[in-house]
């Protein structure tokens, strides 16, 4: 299926691209939108793994001991300059 850019600059991106390459046209925008369709696909993924990461966090917080979530580790892990103890 033929496809027919219209934007000159997207033109004229495409046959730079082409020609830093040493690829036609056509495998050069294929190529450039491979990888935009993977970057995008990443992104995401991660944004998944960083919200099952929260709940995760979410879920072990509510069974935690509560003294666990009312202790104070900076007093114990710091002294009063700021330095690790």
């Amino acid at each position: 299926m033929p496809l027919n850019i219209k934007n000159e600059r997207v033109s004229q991106l495409a046959t730079q691209v082409a020609a830093e390459t040493g690829e036609s046209i056509t495998d050069a925008v294929g190529v450039a939108l491979e990888e935009r369709l993977e970057s995008l696909r990443r992104q995401k993924r991660q944004e998944g793994l960083a919200d099952r990461l929260m709940e995760l966090g979410r879920r072990c917080a509510s069974r935690a001991p509560a003294a666990w979530l009312t202790r104070n580790f900076d007093e114990e892990l710091y002294d009063a300059q700021g330095l690790p103890r």
